[in-house]
């Protein structure tokens, strides 16, 4: 008798690949193309299926680790450091190492405090949260003057 498509994912060669295909990027819509297998049906083995889940978690941990890691790092600047070569006066090839730094990105920053502490650095105010008497100003850019 043939496994079910399902149980034939759940083998520990299918798994390590679905595993594999997370780490590497892909969307679970891209992982459900792959299978052959409907979006749906994806999401109805994922919460039926613990190990088919764990498989893509874990798979999905590893890469996320690495992209955070990489983030902070831009957050923060760095320095970059790698070889070089020149040609001398005499034709001789002398290689050397080369610095430089690599400035913090103001934009990631932002990007993170803004999903890290949502609290305290989003600036969306909800209504409810206003006083009587604050209002809404709503200021529209005026021509410049001629």
């Amino acid at each position: 008798m043939a496994l079910s498509k399902a149980k034939r994912w759940l083998t520990p060669e299918n798994l390590t690949l679905l595993e594999g295909w997370a780490r590497d990027g892909l969307t679970n819509l891209e992982m459900a193309k792959k299978m052959r297998i409907s979006e749906s049906t994806f999401y109805e083995w994922m919460n039926s299926h613990p190990k088919f889940s764990e498989a893509i978690k874990k798979g999905k941990e590893v890469i996320d680790y690495e992209v955070e890691a990489q983030v902070l790092k831009s957050i923060k600047g760095f320095v970059e450091t790698y070889d070089q070569q020149t040609v001398t006066k005499d034709g001789d090839v002398v290689g050397f190492k080369e610095s430089r730094y690599i400035p913090p990105n103001m934009t990631a920053a932002i990007f993170w405090l803004k999903n890290r502490r949502p609290e305290k650095y989003n600036r969306k105010q909800v209504a409810e949260e206003l006083e009587e008497d604050e209002g809404v100003i709503i200021v529209n850019d005026l021509p410049k003057e001629k």
